[in-house]
Parts: C-alpha cells; sequence; structure tokens
C-alpha cells in the first residue's frame, strides 16, 4: 500500500509540475482544475502499471541521452518549421536495436525511457515497438538521423 501511495504522489508531483509550468497565471480555480487533473492522471498511470504488470528497472547509464535530447530540439524546430514552410526536407525511418539490458524490467525500462529520449525533440518520433530478437524501436525522422538514434545504438 505504501508503494502505491509514493507512486501515486511522484506521478502527481511530476504531472502538476507540468501543468505549472505550462500556464502563464495561478488563479485558485485553474489550481484547482490543474490538481485533480493531475490527480486522475497520477490514478490512471499506476492503475495502468499495474494492471500490465510493468516494472522498470532503469540503468543511470542511460542519464547520457539528456544532453543530446535536449540538445536535437533547436535543429529539429528549424527542420519542422523548413518542413511546414514546404521546402524538401528528407525524411525516412530508423531502426534502433534494443541493447542486451538483463532482464524484462530492464528491457521494460529502455523502451519506456528511449521511446521518451527519441519522441521528445520535433524531429524523430517513436512509431513502433518491435519484439524480436533483438527488439527494435521504429522511428520515423524528419532530416538526415539524429544523432541521439546514432547513440542509442552503441
Amino acid at each position: 500500500m505504501r508503494g502505491s501511495v509514493v507512486e501515486f504522489a511522484v506521478w502527481w508531483l511530476l504531472l502538476f509540475g507540468c501543468y505549472l509550468a505550462l500556464v502563464s497565471s495561478y488563479p485558485p480555480v485553474e489550481l484547482a482544475v490543474g490538481a485533480v487533473t493531475a490527480a486522475v492522471c497520477a490514478w490512471l498511470a499506476a492503475l495502468t502499471r499495474r494492471a500490465e504488470r510493468l516494472r522498470f528497472r532503469p540503468r543511470a547509464a542511460w542519464l547520457r541521452w539528456v544532453p543530446p535530447m535536449l540538445a536535437r530540439v533547436p535543429p529539429d524546430l528549424w527542420t519542422l518549421a523548413r518542413v511546414l514552410a514546404r521546402r524538401d526536407v528528407p525524411t525516412g525511418f530508423d531502426e534502433v536495436p534494443c541493447p542486451e539490458t538483463g532482464g524484462e524490467k530492464r528491457t521494460t525500462a529502455w523502451h519506456a525511457l528511449a521511446t521518451l529520449a527519441l519522441s521528445f525533440s520535433p524531429g524523430t518520433y517513436v512509431i513502433r515497438v518491435r519484439t524480436g530478437r533483438p527488439d527494435k524501436l521504429i522511428v520515423h525522422r524528419l532530416g538526415k538521423t539524429a544523432g541521439l538514434t546514432r547513440m542509442m545504438r552503441r
């Protein structure tokens, strides 16, 4: 029971924090709506994880994805602007193989965090996880192969 409360609280703090970062003013009614919405979403996230029996065991080494993930945002926004202006920008698909992670919990964590990292920037989006030996993430990209997809292959 204690773990469920902690999980709910972590989800709620993350979701409500994101909400606060997106609003420009903080009237009490909006804060209440944001808090209730974050609570409902936190409850659904925890419920879904339990229903799917998802267990995550991320590795600290995967934090190396954060700097390139953030660095990709400005160039990908420029590429997206060119696409919207109907300039000729190459697109394509990449396959990012899942490394041997040491168990189902680590593989599940890698899938989730790699999908987040690759889909964070507007230039790449994970469209599918293909299971097999090895599992692969199928990524749609704007422009040339993103450095993050190359780095994740290592």
